[in-house]
């Protein structure tokens, strides 16, 4: 194998050591949510939301990442991929949901990396209702151009 698929495989390792180790089974985690049948409801409207979004990600080339929790679902962009010799820096453009909850309401909020991008390289914060043309901005970026500007 070479190096770098070495070094990809270390880090893949290392993530999935670090979410293993903050992972909580399921039926503890939906414990306290199936409690209260308001918050259940918005538990499945962002569920269905997610999935929703996976949908329209997949069509766009989009893959979703094995790396995913209950509270972060990531996905990347495959034809973005190129290999890095610094472990810190993403091979890929990478995009994310978080939930975000409030007293009020539950919603989801977007971030995205670009691929060669880490360590001290800020991630977007993704607005969703341009969703559509700052994943199109961000689909279009290769190592050496000047990052995009999103709305």
């Amino acid at each position: 194998m070479s190096r770098q698929s070495d070094a990809k495989k270390a880090r893949r390792k290392k993530r999935k050591a670090a979410q293993d180790s903050t992972w909580i089974p399921g039926q503890v985690y939906e414990e306290p949510v199936g409690a209260d049948e308001e918050a259940d409801g918005e538990a499945e409207a962002v569920g269905e939301a997610v999935a929703h979004l996976d949908d329209w990600l997949t069509e766009r080339g989009w893959v979703l990442d094995d790396d995913t929790t209950a509270n972060l679902v990531s996905w990347v962009y495959p034809p973005s991929a190129v290999d890095v010799d610094d472990d810190s820096a993403e091979p890929v453009t990478r995009m994310w949901a978080t939930v975000a909850e409030n007293d009020e309401e539950v919603a989801l909020e977007f971030g995205a990396l670009l691929v060669g991008t880490g360590g001290d390289d800020a991630a977007y914060v993704l607005d969703p209702t341009n969703l559509a043309e700052d994943l199109a901005a961000l689909e279009s970026y290769r190592p050496g151009l000047a990052r995009p500007e999103l709305r």
